[in-house]
């Protein structure tokens, strides 16, 4: 599965195609690739109080008929390491 993404636009693509993903993108714990959902964003806090976006989480669902396992995954933009609070250009 992949877990970076160039842009903002290219991820949302990738996660308003959830539902198609091909057997390489399945769930490390359940093995199923056609229970993800979209989870919402992750933020990098900022030096003002905006919130940057780095990027989104997806979830593999147990809830309304699916029988996912309810891990989530994390997907990041390519100028953001994750766990790092500096970015790439700094590095």
């Amino acid at each position: 599965m992949r877990r970076f993404f160039p842009s903002l636009s290219s991820l949302e693509s990738y996660t308003r195609s959830l539902k198609t993903l091909p057997k390489a993108d399945t769930c490390q714990h359940c093995l199923k690739n056609d229970q993800w959902v979209s989870h919402g964003y992750v933020y990098k806090r900022g030096a003002s109080r905006f919130n940057e976006v780095t990027g989104k989480r997806i979830l593999c669902s147990a809830r309304y008929g699916r029988t996912g396992c309810g891990h989530t995954r994390r997907l990041y933009l390519d100028h953001c390491i994750p766990h790092c609070h500096y970015s790439l250009g700094v590095v």
